[in-house]
């Protein structure tokens, strides 16, 4: 993790910074992703950050996008705090 002591991987530091003015699509999308898991998707229970995180960019507008596409674009949060203590 960026920060060298939380557990995960940049996927699971990035859905940290979504700027989401609602819970709502976030929580769809992890039930989606959690569904589909269950339908027999091929996703390794380690790579569900990964799964989550790019489903919800699959979601914008326009979907699909990189990384730092959507840090440009305003997608996360560039003044939160765990960012700040870097």
């Amino acid at each position: 993790m960026p920060d060298n002591s939380t557990s995960g991987m940049l996927e699971t530091f990035l859905s940290t910074l979504i700027d989401e003015p609602t819970p709502s699509l976030w929580n769809m999308e992890k039930s989606s992703v959690s569904g589909a898991i269950q339908s027999g998707a091929p996703c390794r229970i380690c790579h569900i950050d990964k799964a989550n995180l790019h489903t919800w960019l699959a979601w914008q507008d326009p979907p699909g996008v990189r990384f730092n596409t959507a840090s440009k674009s305003g997608l996360f949060k560039h003044d939160a705090e765990k960012e700040k203590n870097l």
